[in-house]
C-alpha cells in the first residue's frame, strides 16, 4: 500500500464554521482519512493531519485549500504564530510503500498544479527546497505576510518556484515540500510573562546553541493565562521529546517555575513515546515488541485478511443485494492490478526513476480499486434510500433518484478509468517482465479485462432507468470509448506476450 501524509496548516484557529467546511472538504474525498485536527485561538492557526494515496492527498488538499483561500482574509488575521498565508504550509511526508524521493517529485509537481489554479506564490522547503537555504521554512516566512509582500520577487531568495512574484492579495503565500516526520510539542508556563518563554525557547533551539533537530518559539497564550514554548522535533530519535522536556524544565527553574502541561499537535509515531517511555520509567532492553497493540496488529495483519475476505464472500452470496456486481469487479481488479505489481517486482531488480513511477501509480490504482468496493455499496444504497421517498413527493423523489442513479453510474464508470489507466502501464512495462513470471501478467490482464466489462454492466444498468438523456448520453460516451481503449490495448497485450 501506498500511504503518504499531509499536515497542512491553515491560518484560522477561531472561527469554527471556516475549520468544519476544511474539515468537510477533506472527508469528502474517497480514500483520505483525516487523522486529526488542532486548532488553536492564540495561534489562530489550525493544522490537519490526513494520509491516503497520492491521488486522494491531491485531491484532498487541492479542496481544503480552496476552501481556506477564500474564506481567510490575512490582512485582518491575527495570530500569536508566524504566517505568510492563508494556507501557510503545506508538507508530505513518506509513510508506506513510498520513498522520500517520489514525495519530492510529487510535491514538485503539486506546488505548480497549486500556484496556477490559485494564482499565489509557492516557495518550495524541506527535501524539495531548489537550495540548502530554502529548507529552513522560518527563514522563508522571516517578515511573514505583511512584509514578504514587499520584497517578493525583488531578490533570488524571495522570487517563489512557482506561480506570481507577487503575494495573493489576502491568501498570502505557501510553503509546500517534502519532510520526514516532526513531533509538535508544546510546554507550558504558569507565567504571563512571554518574555521568558522567548527566551527559553532560545536557549532550546538549535539555532540558539541549545539541541540539534529542535526548532522552538515563546508564546503567549491568552486564553490559559500562560505562556508556551512551542517546539518542533525534526529528528525525534535523534534528539528525543524528554531531552527537549527536561531542558525546557532546567531553564524554566532559572525563573523559579516548572512546567504544568504539555501537548503534542497532531499525530505522533510511537517511537517517538517509546524512547520518553524508555528514560523516565527506567526501562532496560525495552522494545515496541513488548507493546501490546503491536501484537495484536501483527496478528490483525495476518489473520484479520483471511477473515474479511471469507465474510465478503459470504455477503456477496447472500440475499442482499448489497455488495453486487461493481463491488465484485472493483475486487478483481485489485487483485489484477496486484499480479502486475508482483511480476513487475520480481522481474526488475535495479530500480530506476521511471519504473518507480510505474509501480507507485499502479498501487495507487490498486487502492482505488479496493475503495470502489465499498463506493458501489454506498451508491447502491443511495438508490434504495431514493425509493423509499413516497410516491406522493413525486418532485422530490424524482430529483433524488436521477441524483442516486448518476452516482451508481459514477462510480463503476471511475472504476473502468483506473482499469484502462492500469491496461495502460501493463502495456508500456511489459517489456521488462521476464518470461516464467509472464504468466502472473497475463492473469492479471484476463482479471483485469473481466473487472472492466463486469463494471461496464453496472454503468449500463443504471443509465437504463435514468431519465437526463444528456446526462446519459454523456456517460454512455465515456464508457465506450474507455472500453474501446481497454479492449485494444488488452488484445495487443495478449498476443505480443510470448510464454
Amino acid at each position: 500500500m501506498v500511504l503518504i501524509e499531509a499536515v497542512p496548516n491553515f491560518s484560522e484557529g477561531r472561527r469554527t464554521e471556516v475549520i468544519e467546511h476544511i474539515k468537510k472538504a477533506v472527508l469528502s474525498v474517497p480514500g483520505l482519512y483525516l487523522i486529526d485536527v488542532e486548532s488553536n485561538e492564540s495561534h489562530n492557526r489550525s493544522v490537519f493531519t490526513f494520509v491516503g494515496d497520492f491521488q486522494a492527498v491531491k485531491e484532498g488538499m487541492l479542496k481544503a485549500a480552496e476552501v481556506a483561500i477564500n474564506s481567510i482574509d490575512l490582512n485582518t488575521h491575527k495570530g500569536e504564530h508566524p504566517r505568510m498565508g492563508a494556507v501557510d504550509v503545506i508538507p508530505f511526508i513518506p509513510v508506506e510503500g513510498v520513498k522520500m524521493e517520489e514525495v519530492v517529485i510529487f510535491s514538485k509537481s503539486f506546488a505548480e498544479e497549486y500556484a496556477k489554479r490559485f494564482d499565489l506564490p509557492v516557495f518550495l522547503y524541506g527535501e524539495s527546497a531548489r537550495d540548502q537555504a530554502h529548507a529552513d521554512l522560518s527563514k522563508i516566512r522571516e517578515g511573514e505576510f505583511e512584509g514578504i509582500k514587499n520584497f517578493i520577487g525583488k531578490n533570488e531568495f524571495h522570487t517563489p518556484d512557482y506561480g506570481p512574484s507577487h503575494m495573493h492579495p489576502t491568501a498570502g503565500a505557501t510553503a509546500i515540500g517534502a519532510r520526514d516526520f516532526l513531533v509538535a510539542y508544546n510546554i507550558y508556563l504558569p507565567t504571563e510573562d512571554v518574555r521568558i518563554a522567548k527566551s527559553i525557547a532560545k536557549s532550546v533551539r538549535n539555532s540558539g546553541g541549545g539541541l540539534r533537530y529542535v526548532k522552538a518559539l515563546g508564546f503567549d497564550i491568552k486564553e490559559k493565562k500562560m505562556v508556551q514554548v512551542s517546539m518542533n522535533m525534526v529528528n525525534y530519535s535523534a534528539t528525543p521529546l524528554h531531552m527537549a522536556n527536561e531542558l525546557v524544565k532546567s531553564e524554566a527553574k532559572r525563573y523559579g517555575l516548572c512546567p504544568v502541561e504539555g501537548e503534542v499537535v497532531g499525530a505522533i509515531p510511537v517511537d517517538a513515546l517509546i524512547e520518553s517511555a524508555k528514560y523516565y520509567l527506567q526501562l532496560n532492553n525495552f522494545s515496541r515488541d513488548q507493546i501490546l497493540d503491536k501484537k495484536l496488529d501483527d496478528i490483525r495483519e495476518t489473520r484479520m485478511h483471511e477473515w474479511r475476505l471469507s465474510k465478503f464472500m459470504d455477503k456477496l452470496s447472500s440475499r442482499d443485494p448489497v455488495p453486487g456486481g461493481g463491488s465484485a469487479a472493483a475486487m478483481c481488479s485489485a487483485a489484477a492490478i496486484s499480479l502486475v505489481i508482483m511480476a513487475l517486482s520480481i522481474s526488475v531488480k535495479e530500480s530506476n526513476g521511471e519504473f518507480e513511477k510505474l509501480l507507485s501509480r499502479l498501487y495507487e490504482l490498486r487502492n482505488r480499486s479496493l475503495l470502489y468496493i465499498d463506493l458501489d455499496a454506498e451508491s447502491f444504497n443511495g438508490v434504495m434510500d431514493a425509493m423509499k421517498i413516497p410516491k406522493e413527493k413525486g418532485e422530490e423523489r424524482a430529483a433524488a433518484m436521477e441524483k442516486a442513479l448518476k452516482e451508481a453510474a459514477e462510480s463503476p464508470l471511475e472504476l473502468i478509468r483506473s482499469i484502462a489507466e492500469g491496461f495502460n502501464i501493463t502495456a508500456k512495462s511489459r517489456d521488462l517482465i521476464k518470461k516464467n513470471i509472464a504468466s502472473d501478467m497475463l492473469s492479471g490482464a484476463h482479471l483485469l479485462h473481466a473487472s472492466a466489462l463486469s463494471a461496464l454492466e453496472n454503468v449500463k444498468i443504471n443509465l437504463k432507468y435514468m431519465k437526463n438523456e444528456q446526462i446519459k448520453e454523456t456517460i454512455s460516451r465515456e464508457s465506450e470509448h474507455l472500453m474501446a481503449s481497454v479492449e485494444s490495448t488488452y488484445r495487443e497485450i495478449i498476443q505480443s506476450t510470448k510464454i
